[in-house]
């Protein structure tokens, strides 16, 4: 069941036998709201959660090898998130468990002198520092950071429009309004978030982040397997 922030933070005060409250805006509950924040991002970055995956789509240009995946690009980039996020540095490559292969394809917009037909290719990765060869249909690329924009580098300038699509864990923003979901799983989030708490009360509560801590990697390390059985029951269908 997804938890807002401000449930999320009520939680970990209940957790610290506080009051809970009605926003998150009070002193201590701002500080209760950071530990969430960093207990989240912990989480998040433990494992490829599906419910933080995103299609990133756009249509290939005659001749151009680099495309801006970021929200400005010049090249329109959409994503399959409602609430359109886009590439951070935080963001990574889905790629199949079963073949290793990154989930990146490529398939034609309309057949035209260059293109003949209707099909679908899965890209593969290719090293960044590969040179330019002769225009041909994409088919590796590499994906890197030029200064702080996510990009897209094709081995081989594209023969004409693709229709292109990569698929990747994007991390979801900072928890900043009291009405945001959390989109990964709530408990270990909690559970990490209290571990910090009683950690920066020192020794009044210390010894219990150990445990909470513990808490947190055990109840991590179930909803992992939960997501992964959820997601092999996805292809068996």
């Amino acid at each position: 069941m997804a938890q807002t922030k401000l449930q999320l933070v009520n939680k970990v005060l209940v957790n610290l036998r506080e009051s809970v409250v009605g926003t998150t805006s009070g002193s201590y509950a701002s500080l209760i709201s950071e530990f969430v924040n960093q207990a989240k991002e912990k989480v998040e970055d433990a494992w490829p959660w599906r419910t933080l995956a995103v299609d990133i789509t756009f249509t290939t240009i005659l001749g151009q090898r680099s495309y801006d995946l970021s929200q400005a690009g010049t090249t329109p980039v959409i994503t399959t998130s409602p609430t359109q996020r886009y590439l951070t540095e935080r963001s990574t490559l889905v790629y199949d468990d079963e073949t290793g292969e990154p989930s990146a394809f490529l398939t034609t917009v309309s057949p035209g002198p260059l293109v003949e037909a209707q099909y679908e290719a899965m890209l593969r990765e290719s090293s960044y520092e590969v040179l330019a060869v002769p225009n041909t249909a994409p088919s590796e690329f590499a994906y890197t950071f030029v200064g702080t924009v996510p990009t897209v580098v094709f081995r081989n300038p594209p023969d004409g429009a693709y229709g292109v699509r990569f698929r990747f864990t994007v991390p979801q923003d900072e928890l900043t309004n009291d009405a945001t979901n959390l989109l990964v799983p709530y408990r270990p989030v909690v559970s990490y978030a209290t571990a910090l708490a009683m950690a920066e009360r020192g020794e009044e509560l210390g010894p219990g982040a150990l445990n909470y801590g513990a808490i947190g990697d055990s109840e991590l390390t179930r909803a992992i397997t939960n997501d992964q059985n959820r997601t092999i029951q996805v292809r068996a269908d």
